[in-house]
């Protein structure tokens, strides 16, 4: 066994314990838990902007909302054909990673025996560990703060130029993670400044390199709106999330869609109102909703205190994940049971190091800095915006340093027979407090309990788990959300279309100011082929909410079937002005394109859809049709490849396929024996009634220079047509039979 506690030896057997023990939770997850296996919420805004830049499309056409460096990570790697296995594999290497360098950072700046606590505390901390099961950027901020602690670690113990460069660029990478940490880039840049020797140029180099790092998402986002925004635009909208009406200290949208899909593009809208209808930018959208949080505080001083104070307690005490994720509720329902392993309330780290963040900088404020900053910045983050454990959680390497040291600390004096308050009580109280808000009521988890049985049903129903969803939604309509109606009546379509239409239609009379439910009707009948009765509770629902994209959407779809495909446009343009990551809404703008002949708009749209989902089938089948009818031969190759990758079996991808390599003009692309080969096995499959396939069996046997059998199979083919057949057809299947008897091949194109 290792002889001292500074042996590197401990450090391998705590993280071989804790890739163990995370490995083992991560397996009951991966084996089935709904949550792990479809991202929501935020997590699902994330992997489908990850699968848009796996697509190609890196630069969007509006300015971040989000940290961008972790959906770009996820980006570069779904562009490897990564999938969400894979992604939670890394997040654990992360996280693991960093309990190594909060080790060490805790061995060089106290002891070998307060690092290892420290990263033993990561390791046990329930917020880091459910990090890592969600697509969510915590375990990506928690390793570069760790990592930025270690690179100050080495700079202060050899300060030179290249280190502070080491330290700009890790805190610019924390930055694009985690955006409050822009402030750290001054804050640290005037630290090295104020260090005594030649550290003005230490300072400059660190400025430089954090600022280079910066960068290129401040110029995306003046190429997508033409401001200057260092790295996300939504400061302002998630200051008003926080201080409001209805603010109580945790997320609490009042008036702005909750919704991270359309909230800022809702936002943009009642700003541009606000200013009288003048163009406004994203800057502007900022102000507008800041001055607004600023004019509650100063309307209201009394009430936004006590949420102030509420926002504090909740930092210091909470541990619940309420606006997204409830662990507890999973732990509960058991798809999280082993979860139980991660012991430790992450809370109970906080009042511990904020106490000894102070003692520390009263010991020595120069050397003790970085840590308290961080400490300090996400107390300040939580206080300013509102209280969520996902802005805390970058902190929490530090905090974990800070509170280990606390405990050494307190141990080393007891093992004097001497007991330091200073020490002792934080500790004492942060662990009172890791318990308090259950017994004052403050955040009772079943507050969370309709959304989250809501949430675990979708994911169930994407998962193919119809009796699961079905369940967890009749559990969410007992706890009384309204949604879970819709739901319902939805799943019963499938097996009752009669009697769902028939709730629907009653729900949307008890509730004729409910939005989702107007539109729910209105996707029913859309359903049923009432597309006329349908767009009706479509502009219902818009009338209500301007930024629901369902009815936008459904709109646009009746609309398209009615035969009024330019008005069409105009819903679907909204739709994606609200949420220009919306499912299907580019594949129904190419329909609509294609019914205006407008051919390459039509193309374009299909291609976005694709960008958007590359699994998405139904686009793909457009785009191969509309490719091959306008002789793009070789990129409808490309795509009906693509389709049968995906799906081997589909027949019309392998019809196409064997047609376009039999009879394309473009030489490189014709494979005959290819083709016979694709051909023959659907004939096989569908047996000798399909003039089509016969047809394009017989052209395929024409280009692999079979001749004879090309001619009995158009014969064939010819024979099977039914006797009220389009005379263009048939005309063109005669005139490919003479050609084969002239031992010519059927060629199509320019």
């Amino acid at each position: 066994m290792p002889g001292t506690w500074d042996s590197s030896r401990w450090l391998w057997i705590l993280l071989g314990l804790g890739a163990a023990m995370h490995g083992w939770i991560l397996a009951q997850q991966l084996a089935g838990a709904p949550l792990a296996r479809v991202p929501v919420v935020d997590a699902e805004v994330y992997w489908d902007w990850a699968g848009v830049l796996a697509g190609g499309q890196w630069q969007g056409d509006t300015p971040f909302f989000s940290a961008p460096l972790y959906p770009y990570l996820l980006g570069a790697l779904r562009s490897l054909g990564a999938g969400l296995t894979a992604v939670y594999l890394l997040q654990l290497v992360m996280h693991l990673g960093t309990s190594a360098l909060i080790w060490w950072v805790g061995r060089e700046r106290f002891d070998g025996r307060t690092g290892l606590l420290a990263a033993a505390l990561w390791l046990l901390a329930q917020g880091p560990a459910y990090a890592n099961l969600r697509i969510l950027a915590g375990p990506v901020q928690a390793l570069l703060v760790a990592a930025t602690l270690a690179a100050l670690t080495v700079y202060q113990t050899r300060p030179r130029v290249a280190a502070a460069g080491a330290v700009g660029l890790l805190v610019g990478l924390t930055a694009l993670a985690w955006p409050p940490a822009q402030a750290m880039v001054i804050a640290i840049a005037l630290w090295m400044a104020l260090h005594p020797g030649p550290t003005l140029k230490h300072a400059l180099t660190f400025l430089f390199a954090g600022v280079l790092t910066i960068s290129p998402a401040t110029m995306h986002n003046w190429r997508a709106s033409g401001e200057f925004i260092a790295i996300t635009a939504h400061g302002g909208i998630t200051l008003y999330h926080g201080n409001n009406p209805t603010a109580d200290g945790t997320f609490s949208p009042h008036g702005v869609s909750g919704d991270k899909r359309v909230h800022e593009r809702d936002a943009f809208d009642q700003a541009q109102a606000a200013a009288g209808g003048d163009v406004v930018g994203w800057s502007d959208v900022s102000s507008h909703f800041s001055a607004r949080a600023l004019d509650w505080w100063g309307d209201h001083p009394g009430q936004a205190f006590k949420v102030l104070l509420r926002k504090g307690w909740f930092f210091m005490t909470s541990s619940v994940h309420g606006e997204m994720y409830v662990p507890s509720l999973e732990k509960q329902d058991g798809s999280a049971s082993r979860l139980y392993a991660a012991v430790l309330p992450e809370c109970l780290l906080v009042l511990p190091a904020i106490v000894g963040a102070l003692l520390l900088l009263l010991r020595d404020p120069r050397r003790y800095f970085p840590e308290a900053a961080f400490v300090f910045l996400a107390l300040g983050v939580c206080l300013a915006f509102f209280y969520s454990p996902r802005y805390r959680l970058p902190a929490l390497p530090a905090m974990a340093l800070l509170a280990a040291w606390m405990a050494t600390e307190l141990y080393e004096y007891l093992g004097k027979g001497r007991l330091r308050w200073s020490l002792a009580w934080p500790i004492a109280v942060g662990a009172l407090g890791a318990f308090a808000n259950p017994w004052l009521g403050l955040e009772p988890t079943e507050r969370y309990r309709a959304n989250y049985e809501l949430r675990v049903g979708s994911a169930h129903e994407k998962l193919g788990q119809v009796e699961e969803a079905r369940r967890h939604w009749e559990l969410a309509r007992g706890f009384g959300h309204p949604q879970a109606d819709l739901e319902l009546a939805r799943l019963r379509l499938e097996t009752d279309p009669t009697a769902a239409l028939a709730e629907l239609q009653r729900l949307a009379e008890q509730r004729p100011g409910d939005g989702p439910t107007q539109c729910a009707l209105g996707l029913a009948l859309a359903r049923a082929g009432q597309a006329k009765s349908a767009l009706e509770f479509f502009r219902r629902a818009i009338a209500i909410d301007r930024n629901d994209v369902n009815a936008e959407r459904g709109a646009g779809g009746c609309l398209v079937q009615l035969g009024e495909p330019e008005r069409a446009l105009a819903h679907f343009e909204r739709a994606l002005h609200l949420d220009p990551g919306a499912a299907d809404v580019n594949f129904n703008r190419g329909v609509a394109f294609e019914r205006l002949g407008v051919v390459d708009e039509a193309q374009s749209a299909y291609e976005a859809e694709l960008i958007r989902d590359g699994q998405h089938e139904q686009a793909r089948g457009a785009l191969v049709a509309l490719l091959q009818r306008t002789g793009q031969h070789s990129l409808a190759v490309v795509h009906a490849r693509a389709m049968l990758e995906a799906e081997p079996e589909h027949v019309g991808a392998q019809l196409v396929l064997a047609w376009l390599l039999a009879t394309s003009r473009d030489a490189s692309l014709r494979n005959g024996p290819e083709a016979v080969r694709v051909a023959r096995a659907l004939v096989q499959q569908a047996g000798e009634n399909d003039p089509v396939l016969l047809d394009t069996l017989a052209a395929s046997l024409a280009c692999a220079g079979e001749w004879e059998e090309a001619q009995r199979t158009q014969q064939l083919a010819l024979s099977k047509l039914p006797a009220e057949v389009d005379a263009n057809l048939r005309s063109s299947m005669q005139a490919r039979l003479e050609l084969y008897s002239q031992r010519e091949p059927y060629q199509e194109g320019p």
